[in-house]
């Protein structure tokens, strides 16, 4: 398991198990033309050479065992041109993933736990900023908060985001940080009070050890 970011788009296929070396048409045609140009020449050259090798014997046979070795030379030489255009688009590959490479495979899943786990943290501070900002100490539905939210991370982002407002409400509500009445009506606990709650939910969570004796 392998984790990336900022791949190229056009290297993007390259990281799939099932994907196979494809060269760009420009090298493609610097092997390919020569290679059927020589192809030609070297049968023009060999009817050329059995004539040749008709007329004048030993000579010719000379002339023509040349051929068929400059043939073979010529076949050898672009099947290395290919081996070494291959090596070099490996190469840069390999050289620009190794970049991009955040994490592998225990630390990867690691690194999207804790993404994910950020994500949640995010909801939580951004339902919470709605309500303290736009509620101005009176209460809020959840529409209302949605919106309010969603507004936001358009402006701050210059995209259109769904913003998970039930969620985020949910954390709250669970941290202590906000207050629901029966109506519905969601409303923010001052910062102040906040601020102790989170300070004493994060002491609680120091406090507890773990089984080999170190706090979590």
């Amino acid at each position: 398991v392998k984790l990336f970011q900022n791949v190229p788009h056009a290297d993007v296929n390259m990281l799939l198990p099932v994907s196979r070396f494809q060269m760009h048409w420009i090298d493609r045609l610097k092997i390919a033309v020569p290679t059927l140009s020589g192809i030609g020449l070297t049968i023009f050259k060999v009817i050329k050479g059995g004539i040749v090798l008709a007329v004048t014997g030993i000579y010719g046979l000379i002339a023509f065992l040349g051929l068929v070795a400059g043939t073979v030379g010529y076949g050898v030489r672009s099947f290395f041109s290919y081996l070494q255009t291959k090596d070099k688009y490996q190469l840069t590959l390999t050289q620009s993933l190794y970049y991009q490479n955040l994490d592998n495979n225990a630390g990867a899943v690691s690194h999207l736990i804790d993404r994910a786990e950020e994500q949640d943290v995010c909801e939580a501070g951004i339902a919470y900023y709605v309500l303290w900002n736009e509620g101005q100490g009176r209460p809020m539905d959840t529409e209302s908060i949605d919106r309010a939210a969603e507004d936001l991370l358009s402006e701050l982002t210059r995209d259109d985001i769904d913003f998970e407002v039930d969620d985020g409400l949910d954390k709250l509500q669970r941290l202590g940080l906000a207050t629901c009445d029966e109506a519905g009506r969601w409303q923010a606990v001052p910062m102040a009070t906040a601020c102790e709650r989170l300070g004493r939910r994060v002491d609680d969570l120091l406090d507890q050890p773990s089984s080999d004796g170190i706090a979590d």
